[in-house]
């Protein structure tokens, strides 16, 4: 008899769950539901209320909200449409009220890659699409420059990277990255060789995907090889003894040639003698100075 009871009450309870579940997805569902008919729904009131709605660019999260239509507007509710088909209702402690072409601005916080929908009195929903788009470079370190990166007109540090705008879908946007950035060292610097991204330029035009994106640059460190004779009367180098810099790990052949009456003795591989082979193959794994040492003929 007991063992009957628990296992009614046992089956009552999982009902009971199951009940509470189905109801949650319902009202989710239908959530969802209303706030789709209610954007597409086209009602006479559209006629006299048409609101554009733009992402502030000064102010991160911030909206521009300009009324086109006839009537008084007023934002009291936001729907933040989410991948899976939910819908977040974010309702305002005090509507954002827009008179006929009138601007206002308002912030809300909201992750990237979503639609955001804007909710009015008269019962119509605005959609705005946003999207994350993310900046950062490979290849870089330790630099001493405090640019890197331009977008829109506006600099930003290496120590930003990665850099996250929130911007609308479709729009587009100017971005430039730094063609060198100075080492920490003088004999150390950092290239840019490529840009991933759906733009192969250092500098150019993105518009905004409305799954988002990454714009990532490319860099290549190079280090500085400084080229000697001991005496510029008895020979020279190719190339002429100068500064020049290499990509990292690239191998650089350097050449001696002696002048009539002289021959290459040795080189100088920062100031250890490395041999009198000609020409000689210096790899750059780190900054060098290499030296061509020339002495006399004896013959």
């Amino acid at each position: 008899m007991k063992r009957g009871v628990i296992n009614s009450l046992a089956l009552i309870m999982v009902f009971a769950v199951m009940m509470a579940t189905f109801s949650v997805v319902t009202a989710e569902f239908n959530r969802y539901a209303l706030a789709v008919r209610m954007a597409n729904e086209l009602t006479s009131l559209k006629a006299h209320e048409k609101i554009s709605v733009h992402l502030n660019p000064e102010k991160e999260g911030f909206f521009d909200i300009m009324n086109e239509g006839q009537a008084q507007s007023v934002v009291v509710s936001v729907l933040v449409l989410n991948w899976d088909g939910s819908v977040k209702y974010v309702h305002l402690e005090k509507p954002c009220v827009v008179s006929h072409l009138g601007n206002r601005t308002f912030g809300l916080l909201f992750a990237g890659n979503r639609t955001v929908g804007f909710l009015t009195s008269l019962g119509n929903v605005f959609w705005l699409k946003v999207a994350n788009v993310t900046f950062n470079v490979e290849g870089v370190s330790e630099v001493s420059s405090s640019t890197v990166l331009l977008v829109d007109g506006k600099e930003y540090a290496f120590s930003s990277l990665p850099l996250n705008f929130i911007w609308e879908a479709g729009s587009t946007h100017v971005f430039e990255w730094c063609s060198v950035l100075p080492g920490v060292s003088n004999s150390t610097r950092f290239v840019w060789s490529s840009t991933k991204g759906g733009v192969p330029l250092r500098t150019g035009m993105v518009t905004v995907l409305h799954d988002g994106g990454h714009v990532t640059a490319k860099y290549v460190r190079q280090y500085t090889l400084t080229i000697e004779v001991n005496d510029c009367w008895m020979g020279e180098t190719v190339p002429w003894p100068d500064v020049y810099w290499h990509d990292e790990e690239s191998a650089v052949k350097v050449k001696a040639n002696p002048y009539a009456g002289y021959v290459l003795d040795h080189w100088e591989l920062d100031g250890v003698n490395v041999g009198s082979a000609n020409p000689y193959t210096v790899t750059m794994e780190s900054p060098h100075n290499l030296k061509a040492v020339f002495t006399e003929d004896e013959v």
